[in-house]
């Protein structure tokens, strides 16, 4: 699959996610218009996009479901997850981490609670993806799960705390700065 934003042609919901079937690319359903896909990640069996898509265009006579910036595809439409994310902030990238999917995104909270970096899916409720005394310290732009090691990277000078140059990982017990990046640097 593949995801985007195409150019508004006419007004009204347009497909943001297509499909190859082998011979041309075919839509994948429809978000609101102006809705566009940031990443496309698999997660527990089921395409997951993320993205500024926020209510579905359903059938004349149904309600809306507020996808909130995170939508999965069951094969014939796509569903909101918990609700969506919260209006504030810009999603980036996601990964799966442990059977949790992760979310880096710019700052902003979750519940009530201030987190840093993004949100985490666990146990089928939204969570920080750091605190602020604990993960980094500005923008999340990038993650990627290797061998039980998260590494993360953006705009961010602090992790935990510690000089960090735009670089860290997280082991699943703390964040660690990544050394090697100067400090003229963000990381996409």
């Amino acid at each position: 699959a593949l995801g985007g934003a195409r150019p508004a042609r006419r007004r009204g919901p347009r497909p943001a996610v297509a499909r190859w079937d082998g011979t041309r690319w075919q839509a994948v359903s429809t978000f609101n218009e102006g809705a566009s896909v940031a990443e496309l990640i698999e997660y527990q069996g089921r395409l997951i996009a993320i993205g500024t898509m926020r209510d579905n265009a359903p059938p004349v006579g149904t309600p809306a479901a507020p996808y909130n910036g995170v939508a999965a595809w069951d094969g014939k439409t796509w569903e909101p997850i918990q609700n969506g994310l919260p209006r504030v902030g810009t999603y980036y990238d996601a990964t799966e981490v442990a059977g949790e999917l992760w979310i880096v995104a710019s700052i902003f909270s979750i519940n009530g609670s201030p987190t840093v970096g993004g949100v985490r899916l666990r146990a089928a409720e939204w969570h920080p993806l750091a605190q602020p005394s604990d993960g980094p310290n500005a923008q999340t732009t990038v993650a990627l799960a290797h061998q039980g090691v998260v590494f993360v990277g953006g705009r961010f000078n602090f992790v935990a705390d510690r000089p960090a140059n735009y670089a860290a990982t997280w082991n699943g017990r703390g964040w660690t700065p990544l050394p090697g990046l100067d400090d003229n640097n963000s990381v996409w």
